[in-house]
């Protein structure tokens, strides 16, 4: 349950050649949590909107970046996903997603007692959900630790603009044997104010 890393280790070379930049954010870049803070909160209001409530989130404490874990991303591959990003994304910046691919090169760690949402959000550990998701009674097993929970939560690192008023995140949200869907979000935002602007569905089970 690693995430996808760049087929080559110079993630830099790569996007250079791609006209993708990856360059530091030339303003101080949000803290990880203080977005996962907003986006779980807009996450939670769409939800709601939809009729479907999240009295809690679960999610396992350690990052992945997109649909494919351990997926190895060549140059045309990232480029491809740049193009498939554009189309739900107008406004998504080379830079943003620069520094996303480049912030996702290797798995990171969530402290979730550095997140505040509206709603609790607990921290599952990935040696514990690989156990849990290995068994055949896997969701059984899940809902019975968990019974408020509708299901699992995985997010990426941040991906943030040079100008840091921009980020690009995903989220992976499973919740049954069937029911699993992966998207990517932009965000918008300055501080520690950040809102849900686009979002593209990346797989759909």
């Amino acid at each position: 349950m690693k995430s996808h890393m760049l087929h080559s280790n110079n993630a830099v070379a790569i996007l250079t050649l791609l006209g993708l930049s990856c360059m530091s954010c030339g303003a101080p870049r949000p803290s990880d949590a203080v977005v996962y803070s907003c986006f779980l909160d807009g996450w939670v209001a769409s939800n709601a909107s939809q009729g479907v409530a999240h009295s809690c989130v679960v999610l396992v404490d350690s990052t992945v970046s997109g649909p494919e874990p351990n997926q190895k991303l060549s140059a045309a591959e990232i480029k491809d996903m740049w193009l498939r990003l554009q189309k739900h994304m107008p406004t998504l910046r080379s830079d943003t997603l620069g520094d996303f691919v480049a912030q996702n090169q290797m798995s990171g760690t969530i402290d979730t007692r550095n997140i505040g949402t509206t709603v609790p959000v607990i921290g599952l550990p990935e040696a514990e959900a690989i156990r849990i998701f290995t068994l055949e009674q896997c969701w059984d097993v899940f809902y019975k630790r968990f019974p408020q929970a509708r299901g699992v939560m995985r997010l990426s690192r941040v991906g943030c603009s040079r100008e840091a008023k921009q980020v690009l995140l995903y989220c992976d949200f499973s919740g049954g044997f069937l029911a699993g869907v992966g998207w990517y979000y932009l965000l918008d935002g300055e501080g520690d104010r950040w809102q849900i602007t686009a979002e593209s569905v990346a797989r759909q089970a």
